[in-house]
């Protein structure tokens, strides 16, 4: 190898600040598509164990459709805080109402499902409010008005499916007198 001599000494600094930005980026990417894994809740290790929930498409759409209330609240101005804090409520309500829901049988389940269902179209209306009062803008309410669609499709059918199951179930249980 050839010697090029001394290196100056603002190269060297220059270098290691190169070298410390670069750093800081694959950091600030790793941790950020960590944090996205997470709050998304879909991208987990095969040997990671899941609730029953967290396997639902529903479940799903409506975690994708609370990402997307979170990030449209996070960025609307403070005079539009009580829209967005119902908008923030709907949504938290749709997901836990529908892993709740799964966890339960007959009418509780169906009661969970409607529920989850009133919420998902009350942030529909949010939604619409917030892009006619401008704190959202009209990509965003598109995506979150199919998304809302999806899920409220997803519980009716859900909801039509939990109730033929439990009629089903009453008409095999034996009558019994007293």
């Amino acid at each position: 190898t050839a010697d090029l001599g001394p290196v100056p000494e603002v190269g060297r600094t220059k270098a290691f600040f190169a070298l410390v930005l670069v750093l800081l980026h694959v950091l600030v990417l790793v941790l950020d598509r960590r944090r996205s894994c997470w709050t998304r809740g879909m991208a987990r290790r095969p040997s990671e164990p899941s609730l029953d929930h967290e396997r639902l498409d529903v479940y799903q759409v409506a975690v994708e459709l609370d990402a997307l209330v979170c990030k449209a609240c996070r960025i609307a101005p403070r005079g539009d805080a009580s829209l967005s804090d119902q908008a923030l409520r709907a949504s938290a309500s749709v997901v836990l109402n529908i892993a709740e829901a799964n966890g339960r049988e007959g009418q509780d389940r169906a009661r969970c499902l409607r529920i989850a269902r009133g919420s998902a179209n009350e942030l529909d209306a949010a939604l619409t409010l917030m892009c006619q009062r401008g704190t959202l803008d009209a990509a965003s309410r598109s995506q979150g008005r199919q998304l809302c669609i999806r899920v409220v499709a997803m519980l009716v059918s859900g909801s039509r499916h939990s109730s033929r199951l439990t009629r089903e179930r009453e008409r095999e249980r034996p009558m019994t007198t007293t």
